[in-house]
């Protein structure tokens, strides 16, 4: 994963529970069934966005499940299980983390470093 040097502001960081870190790497999201090819942009302890490549002709429901295989090239791919919360209509989606891997936490703490 790859950090962005752009750092929150604080009025950002001071509304969240968790820090977030700003990547770039590359995901797919599932959702009822459908798979929309997309990158990771910011993660957290509890959260993901997704910038989805191609927006979906309608919104995508919120409180619906939905997978995310992330493939961080420099390490080997794995899921995350989670609940959509938000949908930007067009810039992508926010997504709260049910489950992950403990490796997800072992890179995001790395990145928060």
């Amino acid at each position: 994963m790859r950090s962005s040097a752009e750092p929150e502001s604080p009025e950002e960081a001071e509304r969240r529970a968790y820090p977030r870190a700003r990547v770039v790497v590359s995901c797919d999201l599932e959702v009822e069934g459908k798979l929309h090819l997309g990158v990771l942009r910011d993660v957290s302890a509890n959260g993901i966005f997704v910038e989805i490549d191609a927006p979906a002709p309608t919104p995508l429901p919120c409180g619906a499940e939905v997978e995310v295989w992330i493939r961080d090239f420099s390490a080997p791919p794995f899921w995350l299980r989670g609940r959509l919360v938000r949908d930007t209509e067009g810039r992508g989606v926010g997504v709260e983390i049910i489950s992950a891997p403990e490796d997800f936490y072992w890179l995001l703490y790395a990145l928060m470093l």
